[in-house]
């Protein structure tokens, strides 16, 4: 019963914790110097497995993501 209880507060805890990381645009800074992120300029960064991904830094944060095929994969060469 313990071990039950005990899962569940974790399962809890974590979906919550998942949920307050999360915003509802992807268009804003929700950090400490919170702005728009529709002005900053990206840049392309290859991984060492030739993998491109997508580079953004507003100077405090940064944001990273891979570039996409037209079919979901990532666009290594």
């Amino acid at each position: 019963m313990t071990k039950r209880l005990v899962s569940l507060s974790t399962a809890a805890v974590v979906t919550l914790a998942l949920t307050a990381c999360s915003s509802s645009t992807q268009t804003v800074d929700d950090g400490v110097d919170s702005h728009s992120l529709v002005n900053l300029a990206a840049t392309i960064w290859v991984d060492p497995d030739g993998c491109k991904h997508w580079v953004v830094d507003d100077g405090v944060e940064g944001y990273m993501s891979p570039v996409l095929n037209l079919d979901g994969t990532p666009d290594c060469a």
